[in-house]
């Protein structure tokens, strides 16, 4: 499929929250937003009820948008409980897009910090401060979450990855 008519997803799992960032290439090596935000589930509930509701909320956005390539950020080191989770949200995520026969890319938190600020050991703010000024965007209308911040980027990272094919 070629870049014109690529939609990318670009996900930042999480239990509680999901980030996410649909972005369409344009012209000049640009892209157009399409959405962005967060999935968000209530604490309380069981872990498989909160999966179950992240998917059907993401593909929601998957079906609306006609996404055709995902990039999702690997769970990074936390406690053992908290990393089986984002893992088991992964898993599910990963399985529902290959099921809407999305072209799905895993990479690390390190990998999307060195792409998005250039460096592998950069801070969430300072990936929300270099895509807002890249890319002219609006940080405190935008960005008023580090998951979706974070989307952003991998889904920008798709693009890259899409382009240099």
């Amino acid at each position: 499929m070629g870049t014109v008519n690529a939609v990318i997803l670009g996900i930042d799992p999480g239990y509680h929250k999901l980030g996410f960032a649909v972005i369409k290439p344009a012209l000049h090596n640009g892209f157009r937003l399409l959405d962005l935000g967060i999935i968000t589930t209530t604490p309380r509930r069981p872990l498989l009820q909160r999966i179950l509701f992240l998917l059907t909320d993401l593909q929601q956005v998957v079906r609306e948008h006609g996404v055709t390539h995902a990039v999702i950020e690997e769970p990074q080191s936390l406690s053992i409980k908290r990393i089986r989770n984002v893992y088991l949200v992964t898993g599910a995520v990963v399985g529902e897009l290959l099921k809407a026969e999305v072209q799905v890319e895993l990479v690390t938190p390190t990998q999307l910090k060195r792409f998005v600020a250039g460096r592998g050991d950069a801070v969430k703010e300072q990936v929300k401060n270099f895509l807002s000024a890249q890319y002219s965007l609006d940080k405190k209308k935008l960005f008023f979450e580090d998951d979706a911040a974070d989307a952003l980027g991998l889904a920008l990272m798709g693009l890259d990855l899409i382009n240099a094919v």
